[in-house]
């Protein structure tokens, strides 16, 4: 990512705060008023650090640089008016380590990936009917295309007696897998997948293991659902016999968006993947990447295809 870097260092002192010195020796000579700063990438160790500008005490360093998305540690070395360096190895100069800003790629990819609800507080039966575990609420317009889903997982554990114990997933009031037996001891796991499938259908799968025991499996899809309003995603769980008998110890939902894929407008021409899109009055070129073959004039090209050419402005 391209940046400017503002390089700020002891504004308030006189002088840096480290005195010359060879190989990490002091010289007791005086503090020095100006700085060279150098930079490598954070993850080659081994490259030599680079030189980045050269700056006075209470100066700032202004300078243009791409960051490439990587962190990169930056070296201060004090210089004397002779204009020796404070240490001959620059690794052995003050160190900062600046930390690349997120792209907007990134950014987009953390926002669309985002975490729904987490629960983390054992949940145990409280008596002896069905209740909700864990209560998670996915919000409204969280399913805005057809294939954006939301992932969910939980767990918890069973009490050491041969009680009946009952689990099962319930999207929207509407129950799903259910595990019923007298589990002693037993760890379990639930997971599942919802993806909109229409304007007001939800495909579902849920998968609930117990340990040792066979896998209870359920899927379909609902429909009827309004995508505008929020949709319960609760963790239920019931122990008949004895409260206490059924835990659950986490669950945790995230959205995951739809693929995305480009298509071609309807007005568009397609050349060799990419295409033309009449605009009005005039051409929009989406171009896909520059082939091998491209004949490159002044950052635009012309690709020798067969027997006809493809422009890319």
């Amino acid at each position: 990512m391209a940046l400017t870097l503002h390089i700020r260092r002891n504004l308030s002192e006189a002088t840096f705060s480290k005195s010359l010195a060879m190989n990490g020796v002091p010289a007791n000579l005086p503090l020095s008023t100006v700085g060279r700063v150098f930079w490598r990438f954070e993850d080659e160790p081994t490259m030599v650090p680079t030189f980045l500008g050269e700056t006075k005490v209470g100066t700032e360093l202004v300078i243009p640089f791409d960051l490439k998305g990587r962190d990169i540690r930056l070296f201060l070395i004090g210089v004397s008016d002779s204009g020796t360096e404070s240490a001959i190895e620059k690794q052995e100069g003050e160190q900062y380590l600046l930390v690349a800003p997120a792209t907007p790629e990134e950014e987009a990819a953390a926002a669309a990936f985002s975490s729904i609800f987490d629960f983390y507080d054992d949940a145990p039966t409280t008596g002896t009917a069905y209740q909700d575990l864990y209560s998670g609420t996915i919000p409204a317009a969280t399913f805005a295309a057809n294939g954006d889903k939301v992932k969910f997982e939980g767990d918890g554990t069973t009490a050491a007696n041969a009680n009946s114990k009952i689990l099962g997933i319930e999207i929207d009031g509407v129950g799903t897998a259910e595990a019923n037996d007298g589990y002693d001891n037993k760890k379990w796991t639930v997971d599942g997948l919802l993806m909109r499938s229409g304007a007001t259908a939800l495909k579902y799968s849920v998968e609930i293991i117990i340990a040792g025991e066979a896998a209870f499996a359920d899927a379909g899809e609902l429909a009827g659902l309004n995508f505008a309003n929020d949709i319960a995603l609760d963790l239920r769980g019931r122990s008949p016999n004895l409260a206490g008998d059924l835990t659950a110890y986490k669950f945790a939902a995230w959205k995951i968006p739809a693929a995305f894929v480009e298509v071609a407008p309807d007005n568009a021409i397609t050349l060799n993947g990419a295409y033309l899109q009449l605009n009005s009055d005039y051409l929009v070129f989406n171009p896909s990447a520059l082939p091998d073959n491209a004949l490159t004039l002044n950052g635009d090209y012309l690709q020798l295809n067969g027997d006809y050419l493809v422009f890319n402005p």
